[in-house]
């Protein structure tokens, strides 16, 4: 019928001021949205030059606090600055995938991807990291996930694939 579903965050509308304030204050990279299956929205974005942060909001439009304790985690980088996220994936384990482009002091890009539990908890086991020593990014980049939940790095003519739990896989693809 057009109507907004007045069920959804505020009359049908949810503000993601939050985004334009505190949390996001240092940055001018937009943030990546997707859906999850049980209709929960994923808002991964740059938070300041050595953070991510990632917002989970349920599918009535208020923030998960079973997600972190309040619906908002925050990945603090260590070994790289001026990170831009790229695109966040929900995997059919119900884990984020959130792909993270960094620039070292030397300027090397690296291409990562930081996998983050249903729980909002960091899964500090899972490494996918690509260096490109170049001084400035690739103009391809794509991540996806496969059906059976190995993530394809597409970065310029290359493509790597990684296994579930973020070995590099060494089957053709």
């Amino acid at each position: 019928n057009g109507k907004a579903d007045t069920t959804f965050g505020t009359n049908g509308t949810l503000s993601l001021s939050l985004l334009s304030q505190s949390d996001y204050a240092n940055v001018s990279a937009a943030p990546s949205y997707t859906i999850a299956n049980d209709g929960s929205i994923l808002i991964a974005f740059t938070k300041s030059t050595t953070q991510i942060g990632v917002y989970k909001y349920t599918s009535a439009g208020v923030l998960d606090t079973n997600f972190d304790g309040d619906g908002k985690a925050f990945v603090t980088l260590t070994s790289s600055s001026a990170p831009r996220v790229s695109k966040v994936l929900f995997g059919s384990d119900n884990n984020l995938y959130v792909s993270v482009i960094t620039r070292d002091s030397s300027y090397c890009y690296q291409y990562s991807v930081i996998k983050v539990k249903a729980s909002g908890q960091v899964d500090t086991a899972y490494n996918v990291n690509v260096t490109e020593n170049a001084y400035s990014p690739t103009n391809y980049y794509d991540v996806v996930l496969d059906n059976q939940g190995r993530l394809i790095l597409i970065l310029g003519s290359k493509v790597y694939r990684y296994n579930a739990d973020g070995t590099a896989s060494l089957s053709p693809i």
